[in-house]
């Protein structure tokens, strides 16, 4: 893969493939969870509620346990739980649905419970052999971050520093963040049916942002102590551009003025470095994209500029400055702003597309019903 304009080599030739690895991972794994589900499926484990140490569900047993149909399930266990919750097993009969009541007139759990093709569905939604969806996902993520992993690796070998380098970045940290969640809620066995699960995936988003608050609160307040003079580009009012200032600076510490040629039109780092090719090539009689350019600038700006050079066909060899501690709250800031800008489509359509799956996830956790209604005398 090549830039057309410069003939530049990409270093990123086929790095995105290997997330195709994904399909049929997903294939197999739904292939593996629809076996599962459907070798377990006759039967089902139905939680009650946990109140701790105000009621409790231990005194009940498989007498307390009234079927409206005994041709659709019938109970064939009762065990118990943490905080005096009870867990009732049922076992499919025939296909049909019916009510069923745990407890007495003081305290009592209803189900609605339904047999579709020997499957049991209680609520409407929560069936059996749901904990090898859980698996799944926590292969699909780990394996997801990986992938995001090795690509930032490979970036970083190369020295192609671009937007996908942030791209491969935060997919690593969000896909991490849910792999580890997950799997924390497999191990635990916090998660007691799909309902659980599918309220979890609805969440997990939301998680990891409040999560993200906490960092992006303690750069505000270092903002607002750093600095907040705001600057950049040249002014009207100002005498010299930018690059007569620096041509000047170098001139004094004993470069020749005819090694020196003058971008002086740039307003920002796009143009800057657009800008910088056309001259170069003029200078040097040949095309920019077959030489090795350096550039220099402080070090927050460093990656940016490389994003910009790659763009406008260059390969770059980039030379940093030192920057002042208490500015770089301001400069991260500054940089982050500009990454945003410069690929505000993608962005945008990447967050349309996980508001609309967020979305229409909320909205069928909402269709397939809630928990278990409890009433309480």
């Amino acid at each position: 893969m090549t830039n057309a304009a410069a003939g530049v080599t990409l270093p990123t030739k086929g790095l995105w493939r290997r997330f195709l690895i994904l399909i049929p991972l997903v294939a197999m794994m739904a292939v593996g969870c629809y076996a599962h589900i459907r070798s377990v499926c006759s039967t089902y484990e139905a939680w009650t509620p946990v109140y701790f140490d105000q009621v409790s569900f231990d005194r009940y047993g498989l007498d307390d346990v009234r079927i409206g149909d005994v041709g659709v399930v019938r109970a064939t266990d009762v065990t118990y739980g943490a905080g005096g919750s009870a867990c009732v097993t049922f076992e499919a009969v025939g296909d049909g649905e019916t009510d069923v009541t745990f407890g007495d007139d003081k305290l009592s759990t209803y189900w609605n419970v339904e047999v579709r093709d020997g499957a049991i569905l209680c609520a409407g939604i929560n069936f059996s052999g749901w904990e090898s969806i859980l698996i799944c996902i926590c292969i699909f993520l780990g394996v997801a971050a990986a992938l995001c992993a090795s690509v930032l690796v490979q970036l970083q070998r190369s020295r192609w520093f671009d937007y996908g380098m942030v791209a491969a970045c935060g997919g690593m940290l969000f896909l991490l963040f849910q792999f580890l969640l997950f799997t924390f809620m497999l191990v635990r066995g916090s998660l007691r049916n799909f309902s659980d699960l599918a309220y979890m995936l609805t969440s997990a988003a939301d998680a990891f942002t409040i999560i993200g608050l906490i960092p992006m609160a303690l750069l505000c307040l270092l903002v607002s102590l750093s600095n907040l003079v705001p600057g950049g580009g040249q002014g009207p009012d100002e005498v010299i551009s930018e690059a007569q200032s620096m041509r000047d600076y170098l001139v004094s510490q004993g470069v020749r003025p005819d090694r020196i040629v003058l971008e002086d039109r740039s307003a920002t780092t796009n143009e800057n470095m657009e800008f910088s090719r056309k001259v170069i090539e003029e200078h040097a009689g040949r095309d920019a994209g077959e030489l090795l350019v350096g550039f220099s600038t402080t070090n927050y700006h460093v990656f940016r500029g490389y994003v910009c050079a790659h763009r406008a066909g260059m390969a770059v060899q980039g030379m940093e400055s030192r920057t002042r501690a208490y500015f770089w709250p301001n400069a991260f800031l500054r940089e982050f702003a500009g990454l945003l800008a410069s690929r505000w489509k993608g962005i945008l359509v990447t967050y349309v597309a996980i508001g609309a799956v967020y979305a229409l996830a909320s909205y069928a956790l909402i269709l397939m019903g809630e928990n278990p209604a409890i009433f309480v005398a």
